[in-house]
């Protein structure tokens, strides 16, 4: 039996939310845990749009955090709408169920940067550790592992938690050599800064919340953001070679061409919904590859390394699970080192334990993820999709 007590030495190596929710959870439980970061700083890039956090898993997180309140003053309640409408524009679902804070099934928005920097900021000083680029996990002589980064530097861990995202350094290094799967698709991502003052007729088509918008095989998806601003993805079928010619020929020679090339792309559709394409504008458009793992995933269990969130079970953005996962991932992970420094049980079976709990978990989203985007991509996706939606709720 390998017990460790309240000294465990903890690395968690990726501070995105569910690095952050470990790490802030262990602090409430009296626990100092290290978080390393590859960005240099806090604003070394953009944290993308918004999310949507569910009672039975993200907004608990966030309560057993003790962070509920900071939440509130940043979460959009009224982003819970949800519109869908075919490529004529017509509206075949409207889901306007904006529930308040209280409510089971509440699911308010909240940007990812304002959800990281609540977490940031309620961390002990000199809890963050950034521009930690981790090269490798290995066993280290006396027991634990060393991690070593790119800088030369290295610590020792009596628990390596992988929360680094799909392309996991602790996975690769540590645990498996396996790596998420293309889906088949990628989205381009764009903005639409101002968008009630600057182009009032496309807010009100998408509404408060978010919308799909879908035909001919073809995906768009606005979602309003903080600030004004509503964030749109624009999901195309196609190989990764598809996608890197996308960004080699179109989005290397900037705003104009995109538009132009999208504009193509849905030719044919209502002058509303082309509206949404004509207002994208800004120099941060960017491609994104849409990456999963099968919902039969898992790796070879390592005594005092794991994973959580994308590391552990990447799913499609279809499954809108994402963010809950990695949040509910870290209060498990969270309940069982609690167990382990109090005695309860061992490090290799606390893990086991959790392992098991998070990947039966994931599977059911993994799948689901699947499902809805083949009724995204779908020649008669609207109908279906608010069929599909009207029937989970």
């Amino acid at each position: 039996m390998n017990r460790i007590g309240a000294g465990i030495r903890i690395a968690i190596v990726g501070a995105g939310p569910g690095g952050l929710a470990l790490v802030r959870l262990l602090q409430v439980q009296g626990l100092r845990p290290t978080i390393y970061e590859r960005d240099a700083s806090v604003t070394a890039r953009p944290q993308g749009g918004s999310l949507d956090l569910h009672q039975e898993d993200g907004l608990l997180a966030v309560r057993e955090a003790g962070l509920y309140n900071q939440f509130l003053k940043h979460a959009r309640f009224e982003g819970q709408q949800t519109r869908i409408l075919d490529k004529y524009a017509n509206l075949l679902l409207d889901d306007k169920d904006v529930v308040g804070p209280d409510h089971k099934d509440a699911r308010p928005e909240i940007d990812r940067k304002d959800l990281r920097d609540i977490l940031l900021s309620s961390l002990l000083p000199n809890t963050a550790q950034w521009g930690r680029t981790l090269e490798s996990v290995a066993p280290a002589l006396g027991g634990g592992h060393a991690l070593t980064f790119r800088d030369g530097h290295t610590e020792a861990a009596d628990l390596v938690v992988g929360a680094d995202g799909a392309w996991s350094k602790v996975r690769a290094s540590a645990l498996t050599g396996a790596l998420p799967g293309y889906t088949g698709y990628f989205f381009v991502d764009a903005a639409i800064p101002n968008v009630d003052t600057r182009w009032p007729a496309v807010g009100n088509l998408v509404g408060q919340g978010s919308a799909f918008v879908l035909g001919d095989g073809k995906v768009l998806l606005p979602q309003r953001n903080g600030g004004g601003i509503l964030r749109v993805y624009f999901a195309r079928r196609g190989s990764e070679e598809d996608a890197d010619v996308f960004a080699r020929d179109v989005l290397s020679r900037g705003t104009v061409a995109v538009r132009d090339a999208l504009l193509e792309h849905y030719a044919g559709w209502a002058p509303d919904i082309l509206d949404i394409v004509r207002a994208c504008e800004g120099a941060d458009i960017v491609l994104r590859k849409i990456f999963s793992f099968p919902p039969s995933h898992s790796w070879p269990r390592t005594k005092g390394v794991t994973l959580l969130g994308d590391a552990a079970h990447v799913m499609t953005p279809f499954s809108g699970a994402g963010v809950n996962m990695a949040l509910a991932d870290a209060m498990d992970l969270a309940a069982a080192i609690k167990r382990i420094v109090a005695g309860g049980t061992d490090l290799g079976t606390a893990l086991e334990e959790y392992e098991k709990k998070i990947m039966a978990r994931a599977e059911e989203h993994l799948a689901e993820g699947t499902s809805f985007a083949d009724i995204a991509f779908s020649h008669d996706a609207a109908e279906r999709m608010s069929r599909a939606l009207n029937t989970s709720h």
